[in-house]
């Protein structure tokens, strides 16, 4: 699935991915919304799956 979304509010429901791909996009932020993009990985992302 493709999305042009904000990586600061995804728009999914929780533990909706079995695996998150980031490539070259996460670290284009500050401290604080590194923090929340993060967080919204860990919400979106099904328990005990795969963050890459």
């Amino acid at each position: 699935m493709k999305s042009n979304s904000d990586m600061l509010s995804l728009p999914y429901e929780n533990e909706f991915f079995d695996c998150v791909l980031s490539y070259h996009s996460i670290y284009h932020t500050n401290k604080k919304g590194l923090e929340k993009a993060i967080s919204e990985v860990h919400r979106v992302l099904k328990k005990m799956e795969n963050f890459m």
